[in-house]
């Protein structure tokens, strides 16, 4: 009897410690920010066939495209930095005087294409600095290393060019298929920081539901882009609105 209750005592003290530092781990991982964004890079329209598109990296070397017109890659796309090229991205950021430039760079000609670059000092310090024209050799420098990325990223497609702004498109919801190896409360539990939630379960058959978060604290394309890269997610896609049909 007394051996019963030692083994009994045992296995109750290995269940709570393992239950408190699985608690631990997750509270961890959740106070974490897992998208820190460091810089963004956009171009805009000309009269002629200039590209237009926007590029932001985070501090992880995630990247995400928004491939507008007159460039190869339309549409979203997500990718990842080398660690070479992210080392040396940081070392360069932080080796500018962000406080030596202006806001805006600008002549008053409107044929010309124009750019915005933000440096995220944090989430909640943002400098922007905007020009169509040239900006110091630094600047310069580091904008077009960035734009290089462009070519340079293997990028992986989460929504093609048509699908960007389109009026049906619902950006606070999203649907996600996974495999056997997921569940809702897993991704719920995973990105509770988003306020992820479930709001209805797709297909009875399938592993597919319907969340929603809440926009304020990440973007649409962030959210998406993060649900897309999280093993055992084999679809997502901004929830639509349907369209009625004329009889």
């Amino acid at each position: 009897m007394k051996t019963y209750q030692i083994c009994f005592l045992l296995l109750t003290t290995f269940l709570i410690n393992s239950c408190s530092s699985n608690k631990k781990m997750l509270d961890s991982q959740n106070s974490e920010d897992p998208l820190q964004p460091m810089v963004s890079f956009k171009k805009t329209p000309c009269f002629g066939k200039c590209k237009v598109y926007k590029i932001s990296i985070y501090q992880d070397g995630l990247a995400i495209l928004e491939g507008i017109e007159h460039i190869e890659k339309t549409g979203v796309h997500f990718g990842q930095l080398s660690k070479i090229d992210l080392d040396k991205l940081k070392k360069d950021l932080k080796s500018l005087n962000w406080n030596s430039y202006k806001a805006s760079y600008f002549k008053n000609i409107p044929d010309l294409p124009s750019t915005e670059l933000r440096y995220f000092h944090s989430r909640d310090s943002i400098q922007t600095i905007k020009s169509n024209t040239s900006l110091p050799d630094e600047l310069e420098s580091v904008q077009t290393k960035i734009a290089e990325f462009v070519d340079k990223v293997k990028w992986t497609e989460v929504m093609k060019k048509h699908e960007i702004n389109s009026p049906n498109n619902i950006y606070n919801e999203i649907q996600v298929d996974m495999d056997s190896s997921l569940t809702q409360e897993i991704l719920v539990q995973k990105f509770n920081r988003y306020d992820l939630k479930v709001k209805d379960r797709i297909s009875i058959y399938m592993n597919f539901w319907l969340f929603t978060f809440d926009d304020q604290k990440i973007t649409p394309y962030e959210m998406l882009i993060l649900l897309r890269k999280t093993p055992g997610v084999r679809l997502v896609m901004f929830n639509r609105k349907l369209d009625l049909r004329e009889h």
